[in-house]
């Protein structure tokens, strides 16, 4: 609860913040929160209760109008982990295309649960399918005791 909390306040100040800087003066802008699909991920071979690890993921942004949150989307279901990388979108301004040599990366720290016993399955979004069917990179790390 405390964290989802903490999340809250960081997309909330983050979006004052977007909003504070107006590209226009019209006063209709919109924001948005997305999730940008992820292109690949570096995991840990395997993971040991009570031990921390980083996890980073690789991304680009579409444009320069996706402003990328400090904290991913992190969702505990059992030994799942679902995990996105998510932006607030300023849908009315004008923004440029980037150009990217190598993709923009964020590092998360995972701290592996002192009663895990099992494999660990991670899913990091890597966007909608045809259909608009969220698709996953799934990654199951095995928990060694």
């Amino acid at each position: 609860m405390k964290r989802l909390i903490s999340r809250i306040l960081i997309m909330f100040s983050a979006l004052i913040l977007v909003a504070g800087c107006s590209l226009n003066d019209d006063g209709n802008n919109d924001f948005v929160i997305q999730f940008i699909p992820i292109e690949e991920v570096t995991t840990p071979q395997y993971v040991t209760p009570g031990q921390t690890y980083p996890i980073t993921m690789y991304y680009r942004k579409p444009n320069d109008c996706y402003y990328v949150s400090e904290e991913p989307y992190y969702e505990i279901w059992g030994s799942t982990r679902t995990v996105a990388i998510q932006a607030i979108l300023l849908e009315r301004a004008t923004c440029n295309t980037i150009d990217y040599t190598a993709p923009e990366s964020k590092t998360i720290n995972f701290v592996c649960p002192l009663t895990a016993e099992r494999n660990i399955l991670f899913k990091f979004f890597k966007g909608n399918d045809a259909q608009g069917n969220q698709q996953y990179i799934e990654v199951t790390v095995p928990v060694q005791q």
